[in-house]
């Protein structure tokens, strides 16, 4: 196996904080298997009327857990006053590179493009040419630190929000009636289609099997419609706003009204994922067995299941599927093609891993020209907190379908390589794209992989040392690119922009990171992101840069 990255040797001097988090979060995936699985194609179909069940198998030892009565936390409402701020209302216009003297959290991108950061105690917001929008900046009134969490509504409503209050503004600066909303121990907020929910009062624990929030959900008028307590931890939120939990090892789905809905829950399954469309699929993981508490999670998975569902729990015809080895969650094509990496041990033996990327189609059959091998010995990417990862990252699909998956190379004149493959499983000329991810220094914060992000117009972009780097569709460097960064930088976060560009922000001070789920305990579902999270409440400042797709600054 190639050299373990530097942001994974990172987890050898938090290991033991990480396991305590892996096992706050559920190692719901835990099973040994009772064989070893056989030599077989990339997948097996099951029959269309198997039932959604997979076969029962040992778990392994772990270590005793005192689980106590379950009680709800309840934390006092804090003082909505706003926090005094250097800043003033109606600043003059800042123009790129914007800087952030007094930062309290890292910034957001809209889906207008327009950014927003903390700075100060004030939310500032600012559009594609760094000038700060009429009606802002504006007051929060909460405590806020670098992990300060924003969520943004359908209609652009912006939620910002600390351990118990939720303040929100529309785009224009305006807050909304019935805002702020205070509750006890603010966990999430969860933007949906009849409003927001606001998630609190933890009760239990995922290893406990009795883990369980209550969630608010508040009209888009800024009423709240209807307030109960769910099962689980949230895992998914469907486009029709629907709650996907799990729940030891079942799936739950709730409606709007606080009921399970009709079907559910479907029990055997480890995660759900839910498709842009709203289309459900389920994913359990079969595991070599372990004795104790493992540093490495649940170990190996020997086999994978999946299976795609209705909004009953019904499975759809041909699934669901097994894999044999471990593979990735989905990833969604735009034609609804499912897209997973995998890894497979020899005999399960734990060694001479092979790699993979494999494709289905609505009916749950291997796509033509799959699956994608990798050369022997390379190996897909895993991110952090990748220490209990089952499989690879996902891979991360263009707006035109292209597939891209990184990799390390075992060829020693390369330490990596980026893929490209379009829908029918062909390279794309010009591809692999060497590329030196032992240098790479950001942690980007795109979906499926903490490595690179795909723009919205088909470049993708990493970094190597000090530079940021845009791959064009040839493979090659884009031109206006790469384009330096000032020494002693990390590049924080980096979002496409929707004209293609890139909004990069850079912290110029020492930086101690973290992995997310030390940082931001507060999120039940931290243990899914893939990049790292600076540490809390560390000076600095942030220099945000919008860059063109050309590699200029924006004006």
């Amino acid at each position: 196996m190639p050299i373990v990255p530097w942001a994974r040797r990172l987890v050898a001097v938090v290991v033991v904080f990480v396991t305590l988090a892996v096992l706050s979060a559920g190692l719901l995936a835990v099973r040994s298997p009772a064989v070893a699985p056989s030599a077989s194609s990339a997948a097996s179909a099951a029959s269309p009327s198997a039932p959604l069940t997979p076969s029962p198998s040992s778990a392994p030892t772990l270590a005793a857990v005192d689980c106590p009565l379950p009680t709800v936390v309840s934390l006092p409402t804090q003082n909505p006053t706003a926090v005094p701020s250097l800043r003033r209302p109606g600043a003059a216009p800042r123009g790129w590179p914007v800087n952030l003297a007094n930062m309290e959290a890292t910034g957001r991108l809209a889906d207008d493009g327009s950014s927003y950061f903390i700075e100060g105690g004030y939310l500032v917001v600012v559009d594609g040419s760094g000038r700060e929008h009429t009606g802002w900046p504006q007051p929060l009134g909460l405590r806020t630190d670098l992990n300060t969490p924003m969520a943004f509504g359908p209609d652009g409503t912006v939620y910002v929000w600390d351990d118990s209050t939720v303040v929100a503004y529309r785009a224009d600066g305006t807050r909304p009636a019935g805002w702020p909303y205070h509750a006890a121990a603010v966990e999430d907020v969860l933007p949906v289609p009849q409003g927001v929910y606001v998630e609190s009062e933890p009760s239990g624990s995922a290893m406990c099997g009795d883990e369980s929030h209550v969630m608010t959900l508040i009209g888009t008028a800024g009423a709240v419609q209807s307030t109960w307590r769910l099962q689980g931890g949230i895992a998914a939120v469907g486009p029709d706003g629907t709650l996907y939990t799990r729940h030891g090892d079942s799936i739950l789905a709730y409606g709007s009204d606080g009921a399970v809905k009709p079907g559910w829950p479907a029990t055997g399954w480890s995660n759900v994922s839910v498709d842009p469309s709203g289309h459900v699929y389920l994913s359990w993981w079969k595991f070599r067995e372990i004795t104790g508490i493992s540093m490495e999670g649940p170990g190996e998975a020997l086999e994978t299941r999946i299976a795609a569902v209705d909004q009953s729990g019904r499975p759809h015809a041909g699934w669901p599927i097994t894999i044999e080895g471990a593979a990735s969650e989905p990833a969604f094509g735009p034609d609804g093609t499912v897209y997973m990496t995998r890894e497979v041990y020899a005999s399960g033996s734990g060694t001479a891993a092979t790699d993979s990327v494999l494709a289905f189609d609505a009916s749950g059959k291997p796509k033509p020209g799959w699956p994608i091998p990798l050369p022997a010995q390379d190996s897909l990417q895993r991110s952090i907190p990748g220490v209990s990862a089952s499989a690879p990252d996902p891979p991360q699909i263009g707006a035109d379908g292209t597939v891209y998956f990184g990799a390390w190379a075992s060829d020693p004149r390369s330490s990596g390589i980026l893929e490209a493959v379009d829908p029918s499983g062909r390279l794309e000329p010009g591809f692999p794209s060497s590329i030196d991810w032992e240098s790479t220094s950001n942690l980007f914060s795109g979906s499926g992989s903490g490595w690179f992000a795909v723009g919205r117009t088909g470049l993708v972009f990493t970094t190597s040392g000090h530079s940021v780097l845009a791959i064009g569709s040839d493979g090659k460097a884009a031109s206006g690119w790469p384009v330096s960064a000032p020494a002693h930088t990390i590049i924080m976060a980096a979002d496409p922009e929707p004209d293609g560009g890139l909004l990069v922000q850079e912290l110029q001070s020492n930086l101690v990171m973290v992995p997310p789920v030390l940082a931001d305990y507060k999120s039940s579902r931290t243990m899914r992101n893939t990049f790292a999270a600076p540490a809390p409440n560390f000076p600095g400042t942030i220099t945000v840069i919008r860059y063109l797709p050309d590699g200029t600054v924006a004006p």
